[in-house]
């Protein structure tokens, strides 16, 4: 293992061998035991994350089926179609970054009911099933028009306000109505049949999946369907239809983290249940269905949903590649590792002070690029320091864990890494086309395993 400044040769041997054993994985449509057996331990219904739903029959269920609304014939779309020209031409006047992708972005909002798995933080109500409020944004084409969808909703926008980030003087009571996301709410998809990888978001711990809006949709802008999920009892505040809200709990002994890691886990395996079902020439939503290509998943999470990435791509040989954002280890990968391409973008000293990242590391099998930036704090990870930077002048509380990097340079660098690491990984791209971007940004250290 070695660590560099500007190690141009190691990233191009890195990135490249990510490209290969990636692509290797998904011709084979397995990786090693390790990935592709159920983990009991996991969290999720047997059949949710088996070997057989990584095979091109299951992949391609319905392909070339007529529906009966459409005669939709699912080989129309392809992976290789090519994106439109040019960048989405909305423009708002936001505190979030601009869209610098050839799509512009649509979003939903769903609730989803495991019934294979009870809820287990209601041990008293046997009859209660693992529930989700999942966001997926997705990409529409680059003429759209329309209103921004909310970044949160009223609930959320004002539990942020009280208890996530209580700023002195408080943010105001309209915050979020002044924080304007690209995205609009149910916008069609794109008309360019295509498509598109698939990538999955968990949030860190007591956090919600809006609080990364800048990431999720400037994936979406850049050719992938993104679902952020926000887990009831471990996310920040979970809002059913109903109005039920569900506020996360603030465990931090590792008994307790492990379990939860276990929970979301296997909630990201059920999404990419959901997602493959959603994706039939028949389901119900018709503007969904074809759209994704359900050969080469992705999953990535902040902090602790960090670890579930790791944990997923160890036991649910579904998923191609992997990263962690600034996110200490949980479950079994920590000794196991994983043989998929893993990518680790850690805050400022974070490795250096954590165990369970630096025997993730140690133990993963498969290539993995780690990047070290300097300035950053966990906060930096998220759209902490946008909102922070929108509304407040004096100098965040150090419990908002944001550092001495510029919060909109925090942001460009995760987009960025994010966006050359999925390409590479799911979408087969060239290694060198992102060369000269990566190894322009001086506060990161490169390390290649």
């Amino acid at each position: 293992m070695q660590k560099v400044k500007n190690p141009f040769f190691f990233i191009v041997m890195i990135l490249f061998a990510a490209v290969l054993i990636s692509l290797a994985a998904c011709q084979s449509g397995g990786g090693n035991d390790n990935n592709a057996a159920d983990d009991d331990d996991s969290g999720a219904d047997d059949d949710s994350g088996d070997d057989d739903q990584s095979s091109d029959d299951d992949n391609d269920t319905g392909a070339g089926a007529d529906d009966d609304s459409g005669n939709l014939d699912c080989n129309d779309y392809t992976a290789d179609a090519a994106d439109p020209p040019g960048a989405c031409g909305i423009h708002r006047d936001s505190p979030l970054p601009a869209l610098t992708g050839p799509y512009c972005v649509g979003t939903v909002i769903d609730y989803w009911v495991d019934e294979s798995r009870d809820e287990t933080f209601t041990p008293a109500d046997p009859n209660d099933k693992r529930e989700l409020m999942v966001q997926i944004w997705y990409p529409a084409d680059p003429d759209l028009q329309g209103d921004p969808a909310p970044y949160v909703s009223p609930q959320v926008a004002d539990w942020v306000r009280t208890t996530k980030l209580p700023t002195d003087p408080p943010l105001p009571s309209d915050w979020a109505s002044q924080f304007v996301p690209y995205a609009v709410y149910e916008a069609p998809f794109t008309t360019v049949k295509k498509k598109f990888p698939l990538v999955i978001f968990s949030p860190g711990l007591t956090m919600n999946q809006e609080l990364y809006t800048a990431f999720l949709e400037g994936l979406a802008s850049r050719g992938y369907v993104v679902v952020g999920i926000d887990h009831p009892y471990i996310s920040g505040l979970t809002v059913f239809p109903d109005g039920t809200e569900i506020e996360g709990t603030h465990h931090y002994l590792e008994p307790w983290l492990r379990s939860a890691n276990k929970v979301t886990t296997a909630d990201v395996r059920f999404v990419l249940d959901q997602l493959t079902a959603m994706n039939s020439p028949d389901a119900d939503k018709e503007d969904f269905r074809c759209r994704f290509d359900l050969d080469k998943p992705g999953v990535f999470g902040h902090s602790f949903g960090g670890s579930a990435s790791a944990e997923v791509c160890l036991v649910d040989s579904r998923f191609r590649a992997g990263a962690d954002m600034d996110g200490s280890i949980w479950g079994d990968a920590v000794q196991q590792g994983t043989d998929r391409p893993f990518l680790m973008l850690l805050s400022e000293n974070s490795f250096q002070t954590d165990s369970t990242m630096q025997t993730f590391w140690s133990n993963l099998h498969g290539p993995g690029l780690r990047g070290d930036i300097t300035g950053a704090l966990h906060g930096n990870f998220s759209d902490v320091g946008l909102i922070y930077n929108a509304f407040c002048t004096v100098p965040p509380p150090t419990d908002f864990e944001l550092g001495s990097i510029d919060a909109m340079r925090a942001v460009y660098i995760v987009n960025e890494t994010l966006r050359a690491f999925f390409d590479i990984n799911l979408k087969g791209a060239d290694p060198n086309l992102y060369m000269d971007e990566l190894l322009g940004f001086e506060e990161v250290t490169w390390t290649q395993k």
